[in-house]
């Protein structure tokens, strides 16, 4: 999304598709904004769970079995997971599903301060002394050559599973691994999360063990993965996974934290309470530096114990949207000072939480329309977050840099979208090769133009006539799957700072009706205000009056 945009541009119809999803029951909007994503079927638009058979003989089938022989042999079994959302999902289902198979099973979070996330060697020693004979890895491993190196010391195999693709094609050594970027695994050459690995691998082990208890018991947490790793959305595995888990999450057919973080009409759950709810709750534990928090809720079998981890997890939440409102006002003093950032931000404090260098990360470019790099220095260096724009793509921007100054960057990883960087030299030489790699491989997000897409400029009826709850009961992503956004013009009722001073509350007046609205957009004073917006229908709505979550704001 440009940074200040001054027009709204119709994204083009797509009127024949539409006409179709209109005859088999889509509100006349919803059918036109979904055929602008390329659907003109229903099993296109909710395609069914994906079966996900493993060939026998591949990779995935000899992990599969190693962790199926490790449980009829009753080793201990480690499972060691990254310490994000997804990272937490996964070992928590692997947990879980260990613990439903009878084995003997332990779990461990990787260190946010240690290089090599997901089994940093001193983890991998934790294990061992523990008992472990078997460490399975989740959302992470595919290059942790230090902690499969240790794991070999000590006489303990090692499992790997990831999605990540493996740092200059090297490959970890180890007993078996797991991740669909690797040709011939076995897993489906798709962009999945962590957690799905995870859920691929386990379904495996339950067919090897000849087990009643189905792995789809875990889809819940497969869909909270994806949607708070921002897998691609496009892609029908993810929406059938995404859509197959809420499914179980509104018939109450999933952990008790789920309920008890999403808190209000589960029953009617939209998708976007995966991405805005749970996924900001598990991801504030890690942070705040308090990430064994999220693995006791989601491991919590009864809805007493899940309610006070989710209320602990809330309260984290909120220090840290305020703790990062603090902070992005420290970057934008910064930036300020600094001028135009060009075609790619780069900030520097030593006071900076390393926990949070991603939301902010992450805020800048969302406002800029450029890629921006957050870092810090603490006990381990300096370090920090980058978070890019759908027209440049960050990992060619970081190659671009390591090449041009080799000694520069002592260790960066990540995908086109967001990464994290580990520097050796210094942050003014890093912020000139950013910029200018950044400017090589794209520029501003809407190349050069100032103009936001949006899909209507909808009547009141159009927003309550059944539309909403269509769009409610998808799934939606970033720029191959994006969510809907509108535009109209509003008469300004009220606006009010929030609580934690993260935005503003607002009462918008559109054809005589006031719909509730959040945004970061300071309205007070103000008569009228012409809005882009996405909607909802969640406890913030006024009956079948969507929820305004503002965007942008136009020129009058």
């Amino acid at each position: 999304m440009p940074a200040n945009p001054s027009r709204a541009v119709l994204r083009a119809a797509s009127p024949d598709s539409a006409a179709q999803l209109r005859e088999i029951g889509y509100h006349p909007l919803a059918a036109a904004v979904l055929a602008t994503r390329g659907f003109a079927k229903p099993e296109d638009i909710a395609p069914g769970l994906p079966e996900l058979a493993i060939p026998d003989g591949s990779p995935a089938h000899a992990a599969a079995r190693l962790v199926a022989d490790a449980i009829e042999a009753k080793e201990r079994i480690c499972v060691i997971g990254d310490y994000d959302a997804d990272g937490v999902c996964a070992t928590a289902l692997a947990t879980l599903a260990l613990r439903s198979l009878g084995a003997d099973s332990a779990w461990l979070l990787s260190d946010p301060d240690y290089e090599e996330r997901s089994l940093d060697p001193a983890l991998v020693d934790r294990a061992s002394q523990d008992g472990a004979k078997l460490i399975i890895t989740v959302d992470g491993g595919v290059s942790a050559h230090a902690g499969a190196a240790r794991a070999k010391e000590l006489g303990v195999k090692v499992v790997v599973t990831d999605h990540h693709p493996p740092e200059d094609g090297k490959v970890v050594e180890a007993a078996a691994v797991v991740n669909p970027h690797l040709e011939g695994c076995g897993l489906p050459k798709a962009e999945i999360c962590g957690t799905a690995v995870a859920y691929v691998l386990f379904k495996e082990v339950f067919r090897l063990r000849a087990t009643e208890t189905s792995i789809d018991k875990y889809l819940d947490l497969v869909a909270v993965a994806t949607m708070t790793d921002v897998m691609p959305l496009d892609q029908p595995i993810n929406r059938g996974l995404a859509i197959a888990g809420i499914d179980r999450i509104r018939k109450r057919r999933c952990r008790p934290a789920i309920q008890a973080m999403i808190g209000r009409d589960i029953d009617f759950c939209p998708f976007r309470d995966l991405n805005f709810r749970i996924g900001p709750m598990l991801n504030s534990a890690r942070r705040m530096h308090r990430t064994e928090i999220a693995m006791q809720a989601l491991l919590a079998e009864s809805m007493g114990e899940a309610r006070s981890c989710a209320n602990e997890l809330k309260a984290t939440n909120m220090d840290r949207r305020i703790k990062s409102q603090q902070m992005l006002e420290d970057a934008l003093a910064l930036l300020a000072e600094d001028g135009d950032p060009g075609a790619g931000i780069v900030l520097h404090s030593p006071e900076w939480d390393a926990g949070l260098v991603g939301i902010t990360a992450s805020q800048l470019a969302g406002r800029h329309g450029v890629p921006a790099a957050i870092l810090c220095t603490d006990n381990v260096g300096t370090r920090g977050s980058m978070r890019s724009t759908a027209a440049v793509p960050l990992d060619m921007v970081m190659e671009e840099v390591a090449r041009a100054d080799p000694e520069l960057i002592q260790r960066w990883g990540g995908h086109r979208a967001a990464a994290g960087v580990r520097l050796r030299g210094p942050v003014e030489r890093f912020r000139e090769l950013f910029a200018a790699a950044c400017a090589k491989h794209g520029g501003p997000a809407d190349g050069g133009r100032d103009e936001i897409t949006v899909d209507a400029e909808p009547s009141l009826a159009e927003l309550g006539d059944g539309s909403i709850e269509q769009f409610d009961d998808l799934p939606w992503g970033k720029e191959e799957m994006p969510a809907p956004l509108f535009v109209n013009t509003f008469r300004v009722i009220s606006c009010r700072p929030t609580r934690a001073r993260t935005g503003y509350n607002y009462r918008l007046g559109l054809e005589g009706a006031e719909l509730f609205g959040w945004g970061r957009e300071d309205l007070d004073g103000q008569a009228e205000a012409r809005l882009v917006y996405a909607t909802s229908l969640d406890s913030r709505s006024d009956g079948d009056l969507p929820f305004v979550a503002v965007q942008a704001r136009l020129p009058a």
